[in-house]
Parts: C-alpha cells; sequence; structure tokens
C-alpha cells in the first residue's frame, strides 16, 4: 500500500482517530501546520485518512474556520477604513482652508506644513490597515478559497474583499492624492471584480478630469450593475448630465487677455488646453 505523509495529531479516543487541519477528505495527505503539535508520520493507507473523516464528521472544520477568522479580520479593517474616508476628507478640506487663510507669512508657513504632516500621517494610516487587510485575505484564502463570509452587509469572500482593498485605495488617493493615482487602483479593482461603487467613482474622477465620454460610461456601468443600489439615483443624475455636456473655457480670462497683448503665439495654446 502506498505510504502517505501528513501531519497530524492523535486524538484521545484511539490510535486511528485524527484531528486534520485540511480543507477537505483529498488535501488531509497533504502536509499541513497544525495548531497544536506537529509530529510527521508515515500513514499505512489512505483508507485511515477516511476512516478518520467518517468519525470526525466535518473534519475540515479546523482550517475553514480559520479562513472565516482571518476573512472577518480583512472585513473589520476594511470597514474601520471605509468610515474613517469622510474624516480624511474633512482633514484635507481644513488642510486646505488653512492655506487659504489671510494671515501672517511665517503662521501660515508653520501651519500649513503642520498639517500636511498630519494628513500624510492619516493617509499612511489608512494605507496601512489595507495592506493588513490584504494580508489577511491572502492567508484566507491559503486556507480555503473558496470561505465565505455573511453579515448584514451581505456576502463577501476573499477576491470580493480583494477588489475591495484596492477600491478603497483609489478612493484615499482620490481625496487625498490625486486623480491620476487613483486610477490605476480603481481598475485594477476592476479586474478583479466588477463593483458598481467602482465604476462610480472612476466617472466622478473622469468628470474630474473633464473627460465626459468614459465618465458617463462608468456611471452608465454603474447603474447596469446595481439598478436600485445607495448610488442608482446619483449615478442616473451624472449619467444624464455627461451626456448633456458642453466644452466651455475654463481658464483665466485675465490671463487670456494678457497672453493676448503681450505673447500673442502663447494665447491660443493657453485657450485651446483650457477649453475642456
Amino acid at each position: 500500500m502506498k505510504a502517505v505523509d501528513a501531519r497530524v495529531v492523535k486524538a484521545e479516543n484511539g490510535p486511528q482517530r485524527f484531528l486534520y487541519k485540511a480543507q477537505n477528505q483529498k488535501e488531509a495527505v497533504r502536509l499541513y501546520e497544525c495548531p497544536l503539535y506537529d509530529r510527521s508520520i508515515l500513514l499505512p493507507d489512505t483508507s485511515v485518512i477516511d476512516e478518520a473523516f467518517q468519525i470526525n464528521g466535518d473534519i475540515g472544520m479546523a482550517s475553514v474556520d480559520s479562513a472565516t477568522i482571518h476573512l472577518r479580520r480583512a472585513f473589520g479593517l476594511l470597514q474601520g477604513v471605509d468610515q474613517n474616508l469622510e474624516q480624511l476628507r474633512s482633514h484635507v478640506l481644513n488642510h486646505n482652508e488653512n492655506l487659504d487663510h489671510d494671515g501672517p507669512f511665517l503662521a501660515s508657513m508653520v501651519s500649513g506644513f503642520k498639517g500636511a504632516r498630519q494628513l500624510s500621517v492619516h493617509k499612511a494610516a489608512l494605507h496601512n490597515d489595507l495592506q493588513l487587510a490584504s494580508a489577511e485575505l491572502d492567508r484566507s484564502i491559503a486556507m480555503n478559497p473558496d470561505a465565505i463570509i455573511e453579515n448584514e452587509d451581505g456576502v463577501f469572500n476573499a477576491v470580493t474583499l480583494k477588489a475591495w482593498v484596492l477600491q478603497l485605495g483609489g478612493t484615499i488617493e482620490m481625496i487625498a492624492g490625486s486623480g491620476e493615482s487613483a486610477i490605476p487602483l480603481f481598475q485594477q479593482s476592476l479586474q478583479v471584480v466588477e463593483l458598481p461603487n467602482t465604476h462610480y467613482m472612476l466617472g466622478l474622477v473622469y468628470e474630474d478630469r473633464y473627460n465626459s465620454q468614459a465618465a458617463g460610461w462608468h456611471f452608465e456601468k454603474c447603474l447596469e450593475l446595481d439598478p436600485d443600489g445607495e448610488l442608482s439615483v446619483a449615478a442616473i443624475r451624472d449619467a444624464n448630465r455627461m451626456r448633456n455636456y458642453k466644452k466651455k473655457f475654463r481658464g483665466d480670462w485675465g490671463l487670456l487677455a494678457i497672453s493676448i497683448v503681450f505673447c500673442f503665439p502663447v494665447a491660443p495654446i493657453y485657450f485651446i488646453l483650457k477649453y475642456k
């Protein structure tokens, strides 16, 4: 009979009754790390494993439960980041307001420097939580790629939460970074799972960049994926606004006039660049 190498822990009720940290019966013959006690032995035949499964019933629950625990941890971290986005947005608005505030030059400079540093720390803390969540998801996938969690917000697996990690990263950049740095994160998120919220966020980024065609497409896609969702009303309004979008000059008319008078060749270039 073919010998099978497995890490097992003998239960108290018999030499052939083992606790396997495995996802299913097939994977019980593979090497797994047991949190209780490691001892590598040669099993005479896979029938021993079959018997263990019959005796223990849901023999793979140890691994499944561990995978679920990692999923719940990741979800908690992501939920915390999501709830903190409004605070980050307020932080950015306050910082910008302080920069525009009239006051002594030195005091304004110090205040702006402190505000920028605090904002950077806040942003880094949120990105760090996303990294922690991503690591938890990797652990869950390694234990059981099919593990799921269910709560009042819905049913989630590791793949969906991976997409959420990238979406939140893009949102952080959108709020406290730049649209340019947010776009690749949103696009990567959509490559993992198409979430309607991600399409909506990309629509906002493209709208801010005066790309009405791309913005409208993403707003429409958000509606297609979730026609009755929390963003459906906003998406239908934004999609309609993009369909009726009209280009106009968005630069400084005074600067354009000065360019015409003193440096005419620059004026048409400036006008074209600002006509969006």
